[in-house]
């Protein structure tokens, strides 16, 4: 991937060949380095990874909060459900012995 030994590699570790540039900085003018060429590409995507993350995060806890809002009208469901029998057996049981 790169050179071994002194002065600029000439690939980049993802094995793309690097790029040379000369800093325009106030610290750093005229000095030379390197760079990928999709080096900034990369930034953009780890940033809009981790944006994506974090809102598949957030689905998920928003989700976690469906699945129980979901066991609870289950649970009012069979409830329901155990009313209207007992409705129903007590129903019959008054008109068999009425």
């Amino acid at each position: 991937m790169g050179d071994s030994g002194r002065g600029f590699p000439t690939y980049c570790r993802c094995g793309t060949r690097v790029i040379r540039c000369t800093s325009k900085t106030i610290t750093n003018p005229g000095r030379l380095f390197h760079k990928c060429p999709y080096g900034d590409e990369m930034e953009s995507l780890a940033i809009e990874t981790h944006t994506c993350c974090s809102v598949v995060s957030g689905y998920e806890k928003e989700l976690r909060g469906f699945e129980k809002e979901i066991e609870d009208v289950k649970m009012e469901l069979k409830s329901l459900k155990n009313m209207v029998v007992c409705v129903v057996v007590f129903g019959l049981l008054y008109k068999l012995f009425m």
